[in-house]
């Protein structure tokens, strides 16, 4: 069997979507019945396997628009693929070879007050694209229940079509012991100094960073912690200007946002090195930093809403409404409780364990075959 991939989220900075794509890879090329051809636009990446079993194509198509619809059918066609693999959303809507997709979560559609498109004109066209995709691949990957649903519901995709396979934390994340001159880097690095509580992922308003914020605010009034936040800001809520007044409150630099990290040892040390982790959100397709978190051994607070639920299983400390008052009784009775802490860690790594990328790809190539 010849499957087909679409390759480009592999390209330049990665993504979700790259990372996704980027362990299933791995773990295929230990495949000897299967033969995988890989499509990109302009750059192919020197980090991905080179077995026998992977082809690699250069298209040299800049667009995305194009490549997706166009370019990569065409040239799969012509390498006589068997299966067009499309892990990001859409499929070419005009082959006629099988195709199955990966919808990670359909956020644009369930919610759209959630969701900013580029402009009106994108929203037109990938909503008709993202529609017809769901309906006329013949395999939709999805990695929850909570996406599988929606996609049901919203689509009216029948739920034979739809197969979850779940995703699972990189082995870079792992409980590790941290060298001193490891930590004195990372915490000089990003401007940490005594105890932390972590959050990791971009700020959107879903994800309640401005009462994180303020929780944490009154939290830190009798507890000697900092907070850092990795993730740009996309909220609306000016949370720099909110992290500048409530430092100016607190008299020192209780809350410390960067971007994002330099690497991924680098996120693997602040998770080793935190004492506990929180991640809040309304809605996620999935919710990846719960469980890089767990298999660093972090204890973890998460929301009881959307995937989080199924990601979290019972191993993580569940705030039921991401309200500021909520968030601080949450941070102040993990805090308090070093049984409690204890308790999360240990269970959440064990509950970490059974997520794999091995399960994953196995999960998806039978869904194929």
């Amino acid at each position: 069997m010849r499957i087909g991939i679409d390759g480009h989220s592999l390209e330049g900075q990665r993504t979700g979507v790259g990372r996704v794509l980027f362990n299933l890879l791995w773990q295929w090329a230990a495949e000897k019945q299967i033969e995988f051809f890989l499509y990109f636009k302009t750059e192919i990446p020197d980090d991905l396997p080179q077995t026998k079993n992977f082809h690699f194509r250069l298209t040299g198509q800049t667009s995305d628009f194009l490549f997706n619809q166009l370019t990569f059918p065409w040239v799969a066609k012509k390498d006589r693929c068997d299966w067009l693999f499309c892990p990001a959303y859409q499929i070419p809507l005009f082959s006629t070879k099988k195709r199955a997709v990966i919808i990670h979560d359909i956020i644009y559609r369930a919610r759209p007050d959630w969701y900013n498109w580029h402009s009106f004109l994108e929203k037109i066209i990938y909503s008709y694209i993202f529609k017809k995709s769901a309906r006329q691949a013949r395999v939709i990957i999805v990695p929850s229940e909570a996406t599988k649903k929606e996609i049901m519901r919203f689509y009216g995709v029948p739920s034979e079509k739809i197969k979850k396979c779940r995703w699972a934390a990189d082995d870079s994340f792992q409980k590790q012991a941290i060298s001193l001159a490891k930590q004195e880097l990372i915490r000089r690095r990003y401007q940490i100094g005594g105890k932390f509580i972590l959050t990791v992922g971009s700020l959107f308003y879903r994800r309640h960073p401005r009462d994180l914020i303020r929780a944490f605010a009154r939290f830190a009034r009798k507890n000697n912690y900092q907070l850092l936040i990795v993730g740009q800001d996309y909220s609306g809520q000016n949370i720099d200007g909110l992290i500048a007044a409530a430092n100016k409150k607190l008299k020192c630099r209780a809350i410390v946002r960067q971007d994002h990290c330099r690497s991924d040892h680098d996120l693997a040390a602040l998770y080793n090195l935190a004492q506990f982790f929180i991640y809040l959100s309304d809605y996620e397709g999935f919710g990846l930093p719960v469980l890089e978190a767990m298999r660093c051994g972090l204890p973890v607070i998460t929301s009881a809403k959307s995937s989080l639920l199924e990601i979290a299983g019972r191993s993580a400390f569940l705030v039921k409404e991401n309200s500021t008052a909520a968030i601080l009784a949450a941070l102040r009775q993990v805090a308090a409780d070093s049984k409690l802490q204890t308790n999360l860690a240990v269970s959440g790594q064990k509950w970490a364990g059974e997520f794999s990328w091995a399960k994953a790809s196995k999960c998806i190539l039978q869904s194929l075959c």
